[in-house]
């Protein structure tokens, strides 16, 4: 498993007696093994899935998440964050309480992909 992570241009430039008091964000980057299980449980962050899981589970407070070429099954909730999805071979169950469901035609597939979202929308585009 590689774990990297990558600093703005605003903490570049060095610290200051003010840098305890900034608000700044980082990108975060983690690289396992195909067929591992990954949880991800954040209150203000986004996701990008890409690659092969056994299990893909999500819980994001504030933030997106966008599944690219993700092949496994996955269970995504978010509260206010949208969700597209745009894997293969799976059969999606969504459901948003106040946002919009915009799925294809459903299809049968071999991994069940599970997204919900409390304000957001939920896409899939057509494959």
């Amino acid at each position: 498993m590689i774990l990297t992570s990558k600093f703005w241009n605003i903490l570049q430039g060095g610290y200051d007696k003010l840098s305890g008091h900034k608000v700044f964000s980082m990108e975060i980057t983690l690289e396992t093994p195909e067929n591992f299980q990954v949880f991800v449980r954040s209150n203000i962050a986004s996701v990008i899935g890409k690659g092969t899981f056994k299990n893909f589970q999500i819980e994001l407070k504030s933030g997106y998440c966008r599944l690219e070429n993700l092949e496994g099954s996955a269970v995504i909730n978010t509260y206010i964050g949208s969700i597209w999805d745009a894997a293969y071979d799976e059969k999606i169950t969504a459901s948003s309480r106040n946002g919009t469901v915009n799925l294809p035609v459903p299809e049968y597939g071999k991994h069940q992909v599970n997204p919900t979202s409390i304000n957001e929308n939920i896409s899939v585009p057509e494959n």
